[in-house]
């Protein structure tokens, strides 16, 4: 009898086994996490020069689902504020614009370094091999080792340059000239030089994402921010097209689309003043998602990769912002308050 029960029990734990391992039905993969990182960072920018911004930690993996100021509660004492971060070598790297510094933290937030840079504002920060790359207002794109930390290299770019994407063996850099900017620059990244520039709609701003393999790079171009544009370069033509209407961009790996929100400042012509929809990068089609539209002022949107959940930043400019969590279908599974000036959530091994 104990025989045949150990053999029952053996069965049943292979064949869980096998249906743990199996993605028949093409749903994420659930992977453990990435260098013991918290799961997700909320990047608050604060309010103009009341240095109340914050990194944050948001639990989902314990389904506590706290929204905790992480830099306070490690080095006791505030961040100032925060523009962007980049999770690399389990560090994160943080660019703060007003206080002009890059800051270099551990996975719980103990600040490991500060690197001042007095009048340079830092702005948008992304990682490519062993270094990560930041933009700042200065007009230069710079260079830092993720293990030395370093500082390696710079090169001028143009007028208050933003976001910026790694393809092809290019950096490509927004040129947003405050407002006034057209054009995209196109940095080689073996030789940290400036190739060419690219023209592109007026304002391209902050927010910029490569596709998987390198062959194109989608961006948003503000205009006079009554309207706003998604457009894509090729990056072996570096040719430049307008391909939807948009304001707020994030990557769904899951099923290689783009979660895409239109909500202009001002209305235009025929273009409805609020849309939320799915882009499919492959054939440039596109899907409602209609769950989203309860969301009162969006702003950026973040797509968790393990379980496709969309988190919308509901600008407040009032009082704290809100984060609003969805499904990939468009249904609200929470609200949360999120912290002063919230830029984005960014998820560990994004």
């Amino acid at each position: 009898m104990k025989q045949k029960l150990f053999k029952l029990v053996l069965l049943f734990t292979v064949v869980l086994a096998f249906s743990a391992c199996s993605n028949d039905d093409n749903s994420p993969v659930i992977e453990p996490p990435y260098y013991g990182y918290h799961y997700a960072y909320v990047v608050n920018n604060g309010n103009w020069k009341k240095n109340d911004g914050t990194v944050a930690s948001l639990d989902t993996v314990n389904k506590t689902w706290t929204v905790n100021d992480l830099y306070m509660q490690a080095n006791g004492s505030g961040i100032g504020d925060a523009q962007d971060l980049v999770l690399a070598d389990g560090k994160i790297f943080v660019t703060s614009t007003t206080s002009s510094k890059i800051e270099v933290l551990d996975k719980d937030g103990k600040l490991l370094l500060r690197v001042a840079m007095p009048n340079k504002e830092p702005r948008y920060i992304a990682q490519y091999g062993d270094n990560v790359y930041f933009t700042a207002y200065s007009g230069y794109v710079y260079k830092m080792n993720i293990s030395s930390y370093q500082l390696t290299d710079s090169v001028q770019v143009g007028d208050h340059p933003e976001a910026l994407a790694v393809a092809d063996g290019k950096i490509y850099v927004t040129i947003s000239g405050y407002g006034k900017g057209k054009s995209l620059a196109v940095v080689d990244i073996k030789t940290f030089k400036k190739t060419k520039e690219i023209e592109t709609a007026l304002n391209p701003y902050n927010q910029m994402i490569a596709t998987a393999d390198g062959s194109k790079v989608y961006f948003v171009a503000c205009l006079d921010h009554s309207d706003h544009l998604l457009q894509c370069v090729d990056t072996k033509t570096d040719a430049v097209k307008t391909v939807e209407h948009a304001s707020s961009i994030a990557l769904d790996k899951n099923v290689n689309s783009l979660v895409c929100i239109y909500a202009p400042y001002g209305k235009n012509g025929n273009v409805p003043t609020k849309k939320y929809f799915r882009f499919n990068m492959k054939d440039n089609s596109t899907t409602e998602i209609k769950g989203l539209a309860d969301v009162p002022n969006p702003g950026q949107v973040s797509v968790d990769w393990k379980t496709g959940n969309i988190y919308v930043v509901n600008n407040d400019y009032s009082g704290p912002c809100q984060l609003y969590v969805f499904d990939n279908a468009g249904k609200q599974l929470r609200k949360l308050t999120s912290g002063n000036g919230t830029m984005q959530v960014k998820f560990a091994k994004e």
